[in-house]
């Protein structure tokens, strides 16, 4: 608010004003501020959306998110917001992860030593 006081332009930290704004609740002010240059347009909008679900307004935040996907699909995390939004369920995986797991299964496999089975009997005696 001091910045803005100064008459520096919005538009030169729009992203850590809205951010604030968001993290203290003001959700109306972000939503009253006017659109900016198109530079800096998808953030503006992406935090109005998310103030609208914030305060409830499930289907204008649906309409802003859903402008911004169809644009850029991979802006921030706008993917998962309308998935969670529209009550899809959401699993992020991260590659490394998987290729990870991958690995220790083919190791686990590779490692694992032929042996035979145990009869029923020998089984019930090791259980006992």
């Amino acid at each position: 608010e001091s910045i803005l006081k100064k008459n520096i332009s919005l538009d030169k930290f729009i992203e850590y004003y809205l951010y604030s704004l968001y993290e203290i609740g003001e959700y109306e002010k972000i939503i009253e501020i006017e659109d900016l240059d198109l530079e800096k347009e998808d953030i503006l909008k992406y935090f109005k959306a998310i103030s609208y679900e914030k305060l409830g307004d499930i289907n204008s935040a649906l309409e802003i998110l859903s402008g911004i996907y169809e644009k850029n699909p991979d802006f921030m995390d706008i993917e998962e917001r309308l998935r969670k939004i529209k009550g899809e369920e959401v699993v992020v995986v991260p590659e490394e992860e998987v290729i990870e797991e991958v690995e220790v299964i083919q190791e686990f496999v590779q490692e694992k030593p032929e042996e035979q089975r145990r009869g029923f009997d020998e089984r019930i005696i090791i259980i006992y």
